[in-house]
């Protein structure tokens, strides 16, 4: 045949041409049925608007304290499903590079938000930082799931002094939105 007749032939090369370009518009057709998908909604929700970290907070003059204040920011999706706190985990570590001291607390975080406290006693003296996790638990709702923010604050140098000696003690004052930390001092008596 000539390219001028109407009629072409069809040869195996058009049909695997034709099966070629055909294929990926089956695969893409089939999809994964509904019930199987799972939503997540993930959102800023938790907020941490101040923190305070010190020396001798405990019933030791070397326990180490931190205090947060935080809140749950509503958001709408969230509010639509009924959301009315966060289940979440307050971690607080104090570690001076060798040595790592921990203490997780459960907290639930509300929209009128609260002040929450973690202390760890008997810290030896020494030289520390301190950071603090604020992780969020998953809420499942008609079975989908809210995922809030996970909030991390420090490192911030602290010394733990020697409970036999009088020395000042450093406060630090931790404001994650400004980026800085202010700091003060304790006088232990």
């Amino acid at each position: 045949m000539t390219q001028s007749d109407s009629k072409q032939e069809i040869s195996r090369r058009r049909v695997l041409v034709g099966t070629a370009w055909a294929t990926p518009a089956i695969i893409v057709a089939v999809g994964v049925p509904q019930a199987a998908a799972s939503t997540t909604i993930d959102g800023d929700a938790i907020i941490v608007s101040s923190s305070a970290a010190g020396v001798g907070w405990g019933s030791s003059p070397n326990s180490v304290g931190l205090e947060i204040s935080a809140y749950y920011a509503w958001l709408s999706e969230w509010q639509a499903a009924g959301i009315t706190e966060i289940p979440a985990t307050l971690t607080l570590t104090v570690s001076d590079g060798v040595n790592t001291y921990s203490k997780p607390v459960s907290i639930v975080v509300h929209q009128s938000g609260d002040a929450y406290e973690v202390i760890i006693e008997d810290i030896p003296p020494g030289d520390y930082e301190l950071s603090y996790s604020v992780i969020a638990d998953p809420i499942v709702v008609d079975g989908v799931t809210y995922q809030a923010n996970d909030v991390f604050g420090g490192p911030i140098a602290m010394h733990v002094p020697d409970p036999d000696s009088s020395s000042t003690t450093p406060l630090v004052i931790i404001v994650p939105n400004t980026g800085g930390p202010g700091t003060g001092s304790l006088t232990r008596t």
